[in-house]
């Protein structure tokens, strides 16, 4: 066979295997792959060279366009995009592809990929030789699963790379249909774990996790164009050609010319180098409409081995400079530049016992100094419920039952500053208040997802809103939208943000701060003791938690949950009032508004199981006498239609029949009329109905016998 007919037979297997992926997983998205001579495999979308996670999708084919395409030119092939997970179509497990790579051995074959050969075989799994005609690619289903690695190394440079599994490879992956074993996906499940174990890979271990934080000498934090330089020394200059456009677009849409020379000298040093000449040509080819930016080039350098600054190593870095800024500001004549090492041990405390400490309160008897953590359901009204503590914190808010031990002011960032807004217009018109008043007293800053460092950056705020000695409450609303956490569920990431913040903003400056965060979404919206959602170390970290929740009846209230204190009442429930106002709209337009305004009131759980059982019986007695009134309207109405008159038995003991003198009459049963009201056959409201009916329409009767109703 010669060179042109084997490349056509093998560009129509490359179809054959886009359109065995495209039947079975129907989101699939596909690109195109053009092969060059010297062995280079180049990904291309509409949009023109270049493929990864920024590319639009309108710029890759759909499954109905790669049955719709013509046939191929030479060298070009159908490649798939395996920057997401592709479901099947029964969205139970995900298409992975093991990719088998044999190009830089010089060694036989593993016996271990021997065996996966043999594996595919015998299990009726597509497979296809790769581009290289040194390797192979097995497709399957199979369950996604983290404890899959992306990529397996076995004896002399011999690997399996693992594609489509959760922490795989995000990349294109050129389809050969180059001798192709089956014409269609296997829908039956793999256990890619138990595969690996049954091929006789072994996993390398797993990496420890970021320890938590601790104070270590100071070193200064790399800039992003450091990053990416360091970043890159992980991957060879001799990558293809594709992985190398792909690593020169990232730095020209990351940094722009200083990114050129990043990408030339860490080229020079390979041996496909062709110069500066060939270099600049490229260079000048990029431009931002490539859909290839610094996150390619992050992601390539972790396949090479790179470890980027974590956000615990970026968080004690973030603490070790707030602290020497501090102890810089302390002793402006001293120029640090590492955190000196202990020479006489731990700070000792000097104290004394000639009298007792009061607890430190923020609202008098209730909120104590500290580091709180409250949660609350999204719609529970987190938000208004800290409005009305802000206006008691900050004095704004007097003659209430509760008020502050000392007025302070109040740093808030918030996720919905409009609302914010809003519902401060509502206290001042409400209450009467100054407007000037509230907006000296409370500080807003809108959200924005932050690492520690910049989170940090905050104890400016807090120095420049510090009275008289006495620091400003500090409101994170919410830790999701101010916290750039990956994993809110990750102990060592979450602890590391807590201690970062209990520390230095907390500790030295000595600020009380609030953290507002979601509680489950399978804890009610009414649960007193439910927690915050994520970590445990949010809640662990805290020197104090409180919950926000709301009864049956739509009433607010704040519980403390975990405290170092015991305080004179431990909640509060919040009394709302509601107005309308006019708001102008950017247009100039008036638009009715509703204002929500809260008076905090001391309160318990004994006073609030009070009030919710008095409100049950009232919820009962007047569903008794709703059930009780549409009985006799529905008594009435057989009256009305029983021309001769109609007699009920009352009691247990009346003869089957009645008198005679009433044989003429219509018979109405009691169970008729309870049938004929939904909700009133059972307890108290059975009852409610059957004196109702009766002294409605025979007061005078007597029981066990029968009456005539009228």
């Amino acid at each position: 066979m010669n060179r042109s007919s084997e490349t056509i037979l093998s560009v129509d297997g490359s179809k054959r295997v886009a359109l065995a992926i495209a039947d079975m997983c129907p989101n699939a998205y596909f690109c195109l792959f053009t092969a060059t001579d010297d062995g280079r495999k180049l990904p291309r979308s509409k949009a023109g060279p270049g493929v990864s996670m920024e590319t639009n999708k309108a710029d890759l084919y759909t499954p109905d366009e790669v049955r719709a395409h013509d046939r191929l030119a030479d060298n070009n092939y159908w490649g798939l995009y395996m920057h997401e997970p592709l479901t099947d179509m029964f969205d139970s497990a995900v298409l992975t592809v093991l990719d088998v790579d044999l190009k830089r051995s010089t060694s036989t074959t593993d016996m271990r990929i021997q065996r996966l050969a043999k594996w595919a075989k015998d299990h009726d799994h597509m497979a296809e030789r790769s581009h290289s005609k040194k390797g192979r690619h097995v497709l399957f289903l199979a369950k996604p699963s983290t404890d899959i690695l992306p990529k397996y190394k076995l004896q002399d440079h011999q690997e399996i790379e693992v594609f489509g599994q959760p922490n795989s490879p995000k990349k294109s992956l050129m389809l050969t249909g180059d001798m192709l074993t089956q014409d269609a996906i296997n829908n039956q499940d793999v256990d890619v774990a138990a595969l690996i174990q049954e091929l006789g890979i072994q996993a390398e271990p797993e990496q420890k996790k970021p320890q938590p934080l601790l104070l270590v000498n100071y070193t200064a934090q790399p800039d992003d164009l450091q990053k990416a330089a360091d970043a890159l020394r992980h991957i060879s200059p001799d990558v293809d050609y594709a992985e190398w456009i792909q690593l020169g677009q990232a730095l020209h849409d990351g940094f722009g010319d200083q990114g050129h020379d990043v990408w030339s000298r860490w080229s020079q040093q390979g041996e496909k180098y062709q110069g500066a000449k060939d270099l600049d040509s490229h260079w000048k080819s990029f431009n931002a409409s490539k859909g290839v930016g610094l996150g390619t080039l992050f992601h390539m350098a972790k396949q090479h081995g790179y470890t980027q600054p974590t956000t615990q190593s970026e968080q004690r870095t973030a603490v070790q400079d707030f602290m020497q800024r501090q102890q810089a500001t302390q002793q402006p004549d001293t120029q640090l530049t590492t955190q000196p090492e202990p020479t006489t041990g731990w700070q000792e405390m000097d104290y004394s016992l000639d009298h007792l400490p009061s607890v430190r309160y923020i609202i008098d008897g209730f909120l104590a100094h500290g580091l709180w953590v409250i949660a609350g359901q999204p719609g529970v009204g987190k938000t208004t419920v800290l409005m009305s503590l802000m206006m008691t914190i900050t004095n704004c808010l007097t003659d209430q039952a509760i008020h502050a031990s000392k007025p302070r002011k109040i740093v808030i960032v918030t996720e919905d500053a409009d609302q914010l807004i809003r519902g401060l217009y509502g206290y001042s018109r409400h209450f009467k208040i100054d407007p000037q008043l509230i907006i000296n007293s409370v500080v807003i800053i809108r959200a924005k997802r932050s690492t520690l460092p910049e989170i940090l950056l905050l104890e400016q705020n807090v120095i420049k809103h510090t009275i008289d000695g006495t620091r400003p409450f500090l409101i994170l609303d919410t830790a999701n939208a101010t916290l750039a956490l990956e994993n809110e569920n990750d102990n060592s990431e979450v602890g590391a943000y807590m201690s970062g913040l209990k520390q230095t903003i907390y500790t030295i400056l000595d600020t009380p701060i609030a953290i507002v965060s979601h509680m489950n979404k399978q804890i009610s919206r009414t649960d007193s003791d439910a927690m915050a959602r994520g970590a445990s170390a949010f809640t662990g970290d805290a020197t104090g938690t409180a919950v926000i929740f709301a009864d049956e009846d739509g009433s607010r209230y704040m519980r403390l949950i975990k405290r170092r204190y015991e305080p004179d009442f431990d909640e509060i429930e919040f009394t709302t009032e509601t107005f309308t106002a006019l708001a102008t709209s950017p247009e100039g337009d008036f638009i009715e508004t509703v204002c929500r305004v809260m008076t905090p009131l001391i309160s318990s759980a004994e006073q609030r199981e009070r009030k919710a059982a008095e409100a049950s019986s009232e919820r009962q007695g007047q569903r008794s006498m709703d059930r009780a009134d549409e009985a006799c309207i529905y008594v009435q109405s057989v009256i009305n239609h029983s021309p001769n008159g109609l007699v009920m038995r009352r009691g247990k003991n009346p003869s089957r029949n009645p008198p005679s003198d009433m044989s003429g009459c219509a018979r109405l049963d009691m169970a008729d009329v309870l049938a004929a009201v939904p909700g009133s056959s059972r307890g108290d409201v059975r009852k409610a109905v059957i004196e109702a009916v009766f002294h409605r329409f025979a007061p005078t009767s007597s029981m066990n016998e029968w009456v005539r109703l009228s």
